[in-house]
């Protein structure tokens, strides 16, 4: 074998290895490509490996997260997989300052930071995003230091371990890739540091344009770095990953002049937070009835995102999100499996009825955050007003207070939706859309161009609330279309069988906001995993600001717009 000297340990006592990059025709190499920040060596690495691959004597036995096993003899296993690329990815956790700087339509420089040592700066970390996917466009970055003292900014191309294995041009949509400016081009007599991405091509190098959050042109550079912006305002780069522009989630606290009125930071539904420690509450998910003697719903109005289901029987339920919101919920009613793959994703609470046994069961072995009225009947209450089984109740507070009791923590850090003021270029006119669900729970939505909202009506009587009256109204209507199917095992006493849902993978979804609908794909990767819905270009799709309510249908349903 030959392996690098700083992975000897691991290796244990299997005689006397070749200490990498000597080979010597060595049956396996075992190489960490993050070994080194020094982009000499760094380069040096990355040609090797290359060279072992493109010999044909050696392929890709495994990889991943900057590791490479190689095997001699593997022919025609020479691409690296894309699990190997996770150690340029960004992972929660960090500081920085925040930017949101974009160059043309295709890169976003989320935010900065840097490390100081002995007085001298030691690291200058960029942190970018592809807005859309860049298709082997050559993308250079570069950067400029000006002298303390004055005089012409310094140019310097991005040399950084993270360009040598995975260039812009590889960059998948959506995903963040820190960029670290090599330490030593920095030094104590540096005053700015400032920014330029350029595209590479046949004619030379253009010079992408930059735009500022909002809209401002910035001519040439973009200034990255100022030396005398204080540490303190450094806010969280775990709202970051994986967002695009005008993020849920700004982040932990959003940087603002003296006196000024805007807000510290945005909820999952961007609504504006003065205080910025809500904008990382723990979510919390209630499953709410809407069976015609359920309606008028209790705090339905209130929630921040709204997932609505087909379920047995030809009714459908909604998994309601909160986390800002103190408002009393109900109808509350029996969990779905469904919920099983929504409720993780926002990272939050679940307050529910009970629910089918087999369901119970993978509530119980996912570990979701479960709050269950069978067993936590303190957090919720009967209305005397409503008849079994649509007479249970609670709140967001006592379902938020029982799951601290129970040791499930007040904080979770989401990667949340994109958000934007501006209304969508381009969009096909949608004022009425209809979503052909059984009779008594036939969703419609209609909008209303003074407020832009969608107001809801469900079976063709306007949606409102029980205590207030309002109107269920909403910003954005997304219809997900998901792979459904007949379940093996039953929903309740009468031998219903119920409905399971896929909302992993891919599928077609519209989005309709601001009077116009944008059709295109989501995607999911996992459970874990945010859901992201991009245009037919493959570009991300920024919501309105507000609250968001999600359709779940079928593939062949076919969708009523005007």
């Amino acid at each position: 074998m030959s392996i690098q000297s700083g992975l000897l340990a691991y290796l244990g006592p299997k005689g006397s290895p070749h200490l990498f990059p000597v080979v010597n025709n060595a049956e396996y190499v075992l190489a960490d490509v993050t070994a080194s920040g020094d982009p000499q060596v760094a380069r040096g690495l990355r040609d090797k490996v290359q060279d072992l691959l493109s010999s044909g004597q050696y392929g890709v036995l495994d990889a991943a997260d900057g590791l490479a096993l190689l095997q001699r003899g593997l022919a025609g296993h020479i691409e690296l997989p894309d699990a190997f690329y996770d150690f340029l990815r960004v992972k929660p956790g960090g500081t920085g300052f925040t930017l949101h700087a974009r160059f043309g339509d295709d890169l976003e420089l989320v935010a900065y930071d840097y490390q100081s040592l002995d007085g001298r700066l030691s690291k200058l970390s960029t942190y970018w995003r592809a807005l859309r996917p860049l298709e082997g466009k050559d993308f250079r970055v570069v950067f400029y230091l000006t002298p303390l003292l004055g005089g012409q900014p310094d140019p310097y191309e991005d040399a950084s371990l993270e360009s040598l294995w995975y260039p812009p041009s590889r960059w998948q949509s959506g995903e963040m890739i820190k960029l670290e400016f090599a330490p030593q081009m920095i030094s104590r007599d540096t005053s700015t540091v400032e920014v330029m991405a350029y595209l590479q091509g046949q004619q030379g190098r253009v010079s992408l344009p930059a735009t500022l959050p909002g809209g401002t042109r910035a001519e040439g550079a973009v200034r990255v770095m100022d030396l005398n912006a204080p540490p303190s305002d450094r806010v969280s780069l775990e709202a970051f990953v994986g967002l695009p522009f005008e993020s849920a989630l700004v982040s932990k606290r959003q940087i603002a002049e003296p006196g000024s009125k805007d807000p510290v930071a945005f909820s999952l539904c961007h609504k504006p937070l003065d205080d910025a420690s809500e904008a990382t509450l723990r979510p919390v998910a209630i499953k709410i009835d809407n069976a015609p003697a359920a309606r008028p719903q209790v705090g339905l109005d209130q929630a921040c995102v709204v997932y609505e289901h087909l379920t047995e029987g030809g009714i459908t339920r909604f998994t309601a999100i909160y986390q800002t919101e103190e408002t009393d919920v109900g109808p509350v009613r029996s969990a779905r499996r469904v919920d099983l793959q929504i409720v993780p994703q926002f990272q939050a609470l679940f307050g529910h009825v009970g629910g089918a046994p087999a369901e119970m069961a993978l509530i119980k072995q996912k570990r979701l955050l479960d709050v269950d009225q069978f067993f936590h009947s303190d957090a919720y209450y009967f209305s005397r007003q409503r008849y079994a089984p649509h007479n249970v109740f609670t709140s967001v507070s006592a379902i938020r207070s029982k799951g601290e009791a129970l040791g499930h923590g007040t904080e979770a850090l989401l990667e949340g939706f994109p958000f934007s003021e501006t209304p969508p270029q381009e969009g096909t006119p949608a004022t009425d859309i209809v979503i052909p669900y059984p009779s008594s729970s036939r969703g419609e939505f209609q909008y209303d161009s003074e407020t832009g909202d969608y107001i809801r009506l469900t079976g063709g009587q306007l949606h409102t609330d029980a205590v207030a009256g309002h109107m269920v109204r909403t910003k954005n209507v997304i219809v997900q279309r998901v792979k459904s199917w007949v379940a093996s095992y039953t929903e309740d006493a009468n031998g219903a069988a119920s409905l399971d849902f896929d909302l992993l993978g891919e599928g077609k979804a519209t989005v309709f906001r601001d009077g116009f609908s944008i059709d295109g794909v989501w995607k999911r990767s996992s459970v874990g995993d945010w859901t992201r819905f991009y245009d037919n270009d493959g570009l991300i799709i920024p919501l309105a600001p507000g609250t968001i309510w999600i359709s779940l249908v079928s593939p062949e349903v076919q969708i009523e717009v005007e």
